[in-house]
């Protein structure tokens, strides 16, 4: 286990992870810090708590919303699929009447 240390809002924070992971927290604790800096300068101080907090609910806004955007897309990859497979049950189902038509 390893540990890193990650500064948001001007403070310190010793955070432990796995081996192989200290860059990826580290790139991760500056997007957080960064978001924190834009709630400071369009809110002004008001805890690093409620900054936090308000910094994790906006990103998981933007995680819901991405989750929302690959759920359509597979919804209509599945719609495309359907139909495909429809269209082939019918022609198959058309061949089979044909042949007993005959």
């Amino acid at each position: 286990m390893a540990i890193v240390d990650i500064e948001v809002n001007g403070r310190s924070y010793q955070i432990a992870c796995d081996d192989g992971q200290e860059d990826h927290l580290r790139e991760l604790s500056i997007k957080i810090n960064e978001m924190v800096k834009n709630l400071v300068s369009s809110m002004g101080q008001v805890g690093d708590a409620r900054l936090i907090l308000m910094a994790a609910l906006l990103l998981a806004d933007e995680v819901s919303d991405i989750e929302e955007k690959n759920s359509s897309v597979v919804t209509s990859k599945l719609s495309i699929q359907a139909t495909q497979s429809y269209n082939i049950a019918t022609k198959r189902i058309l061949d089979v009447a044909a042949k007993l038509n005959k």
